[in-house]
């Protein structure tokens, strides 16, 4: 407790995000952020990581300096640099999506956990890369010029044409659900469907191996309150603003080609690694939907819960599969599901906190917000809105949300997919260009600004703010 004490004093530090994990994987995050054995496309590590009830930190000049270096490596080589994390992370996606053992023991947990590491690693370096391309592309580019008779700034063209190459899993899921809905208001079954669709898109409530996967009943509720409305006319609509938006980008982005090559390089980049972090986390997730049932039934086997049994550390699963009983006491993990501290540090290891021990800590972490009525941001897509704020800080507030509500949040994750959905603009704490939030901002066109820092503890539902995602400003009015 002194030495982490000690550690969280000696910082300033800097919130990566905010995702709910089991301390088993958090666990291996921490760790492996650490360890370029497990991805060193971009090699470079902070001094130490940390999850704070679920919130992930690592030192702010640590961060700084990690995306300093990788700026050198992309000035450097951009497109070299770019190819060998995708390599690093397609290599280790195909060893992990192989992974499907029948029974757990003491090689095959070792095994798993050398398999996911990597996906953290790599997450890792995708968020300093992005840092390292936030700075970059401006540079790029003049402070005006003109693409296809339009004029434009370098902050409002990237949300225009930095569109992900790929349809991603959250879009497609959502497209096959209306088909179904179609079908539905047509009075046809959807039972075959139905268990495709869980089959397909299950995992994506369980990203972080948390909650449980949707299953029939969850999506049969969501194809009933779709077939309410015209589906078939919303999918219809759906594919051609995708199709006419992507038209677009391409002409823009072969005038910018030939005119601003390094922009164009550099956006391309963004595209493409835009794709790559969606595909590293989702094999994570796959993975634990695939491990989740074999949990359970060890968990069940001693007494536990599924979320009792993954608070045990990495370190600590590994002597349970030796040992054959628990390293630590029930009370212990019960108290991780309530309130935990993970740090990992390149010098003394890991040490993990758990209750009443965590909660003084907070003061050291937590930066006291300042007293603004205005945020800058960074700006993922255009438009310039008004409305009344719903802060949703946890997937759990999710059903609060409006229609016509600006969505303020920490950041976004598919469980935020059903608030996105009913949201005129998007204001998020954390991200760049590469967030979550700003994937979906692109492929919906929801006005979004994200990288705002303190959004959730300045505004408050029910305030009434003015979203400019053009110049990457909100206020309250």
């Amino acid at each position: 407790m002194k030495r982490v004490k000690e550690i969280l004093k000696k910082h300033d530090w800097h919130l990566m995000g905010k995702w709910k994990q089991p301390i088993f994987l958090l666990g291996n995050t921490t760790g492996a952020v650490l360890d370029i054995r497990f991805g060193n496309a971009l090699p470079f590590v902070p001094t130490c990581y940390m999850n704070f009830d679920h919130r992930q930190f690592l030192p702010t000049v640590d961060f700084q300096n990690n995306v300093a270096e990788s700026r050198k490596e992309f000035e450097r080589d951009a497109i070299g640099t770019m190819h060998r994390l995708k390599e690093e992370i397609a290599r280790d996606n195909a060893a992990l999506n192989e992974f499907a053992p029948k029974t757990l023991d003491t090689a095959t947990i070792k095994k798993y956990i050398n398999l996911i590491a990597p996906k953290s690693r790599q997450w890792y370096e995708i968020m300093i890369a992005d840092g390292a391309l936030a700075l970059i592309y401006p540079m790029t580019l003049p402070k005006t010029f003109e693409l296809q008779g339009k004029t434009y700034s370098a902050e409002s063209l990237l949300p225009e044409v930095a569109l992900p190459k790929k349809l991603f899993p959250m879009i497609e899921e959502h497209w096959h659900l209306l088909e179904m809905a179609a079908k539905l208001r047509n009075k046809k079954s959807i039972d075959d469907d139905l268990a495709r669709h869980v089959a397909q898109y299950s995992w994506m409530n369980s990203l972080c191996w948390w909650d449980e996967p949707f299953d029939a009943e969850y999506y049969r509720n969501a194809v009933a309150i779709a077939a309410k409305r015209d589906p078939a006319q919303e999918l219809q609509q759906e594919h051609e603003a995708r199709r006419v938006r992507y038209a677009h980008a391409e002409v823009v982005l072969a005038d910018l080609k030939e005119k601003y090559p390094k922009a164009w390089e550099c956006i391309d980049i963004i595209r493409e690694l835009t794709d790559a972090k969606e595909d590293n986390w989702d094999a994570a997730s796959l993975a634990g939907v695939r491990m989740r049932p074999l949990f359970k039934d060890i968990a069940r086997a001693h007494g536990l819960s599924y979320h009792q049994f993954l608070q045990l550390s990495p370190t600590e699963m590994i002597a349970f599969f030796e040992r054959g009983s628990l390293p630590v006491a029930i009370d212990i993990l019960n108290e991780r599901i309530k309130h935990h501290l993970v740090i990992n540090h390149q010098e003394y290891g890991q040490m993990i906190l758990a209750g009443a021990d965590v909660q003084p800590c907070e003061q050291y972490v937590v930066k006291t917000p300042p007293a603004l009525t205005e945020l800058k941001g960074t700006p993922v897509w255009k438009g310039h809105v008004t409305g009344m704020v719903r802060c949703i800080i946890a997937p759990s507030d999710v059903g609060a949300m409006q229609d016509g509500e600006i969505l303020v949040c920490p950041m976004s994750d598919p469980d935020y997919m059903p608030a996105i959905r009913k949201a005129v603009a998007i204001v998020a704490d954390q991200g760049g260009l590469l967030c979550h939030a700003a994937i979906v901002a692109r492929e919906l066109q929801i006005p979004c600004i994200v990288g705002t820092e303190y959004a959730t503890k300045i505004f408050k539902d029910g305030d009434l703010v003015e979203v400019d995602a053009k110049n990457g400003i909100v206020k309250k009015i």
